[in-house]
């Protein structure tokens, strides 16, 4: 699974839009809140590996940094745990601790965009208007689909984006002033005039 900052990474790596790395590297899924959830296309293998490398180590997402670590949300608590004994590393005989695996892999440095993001997405279960059609439709372009031109607009209207932090909270601004106006736009009907 991949955060939205994650894509904006990998789109900046790669020098790919938004809607190129969907075309090209991802797959959606609905999660058990009726979110769309963006999935890596890693099956059978990572698009990203070659030569038994990653090619986007500096961009990796973050699953991929923390593996062979899982972790889980409560509050704002993050809590790491293994998640597989598969790992090479392993079998390499080096110790360390989880701080010091989680510093060395970079991950500290995104724990407060992965904590704002899981909290968000908390309280959009509470949100009686997350069934609606444009709601959905709202949170994939906003949150996934960040370049199409319509958003992008909007985005430039907002704070500068100079970092990931700024860059989700354009994203969380954005989505709650479209969202504000879902409900009139559904019920405009096929039309949508407003």
């Amino acid at each position: 699974m991949l955060y939205p900052f994650d894509i904006k990474n990998i789109c900046a790596h790669l020098t790919l839009t938004s809607t190129e790395f969907h075309q090209q590297y991802s797959v959606f899924s609905l999660d058990e809140t009726q979110l769309e959830r963006c999935l890596l296309r890693n099956r059978p293998d990572c698009p990203f590996r070659a030569n038994r490398q990653c090619q986007i180590y500096p961009s990796r997402p973050i699953r991929c940094r923390l593996y062979p670590l899982g972790r889980y949300f409560e509050t704002d608590q993050i809590t790491y745990l293994i998640a597989g004994q598969d790992c090479l590393g392993f079998e390499s005989g080096k110790k360390q601790t989880i701080a010091e695996w989680l510093e060395q892999q970079d991950i500290t440095k995104f724990d407060q965009l992965t904590k704002d993001w899981n909290n968000f997405l908390i309280r959009l279960k509470e949100d009686e208007q997350r069934g609606g059609k444009m709601f959905r439709v709202i949170f994939r372009k906003v949150f996934y689909d960040f370049d199409d031109q319509l958003i992008q607009k909007y985005r430039q209207q907002l704070r500068p984006e100079t970092s990931l932090a700024e860059f989700m909270g354009n994203l969380y601004e954005l989505f709650e002033m479209l969202t504000t106006h879902a409900p009139r736009f559904e019920q405009a009907g096929p039309r949508g005039s407003q």
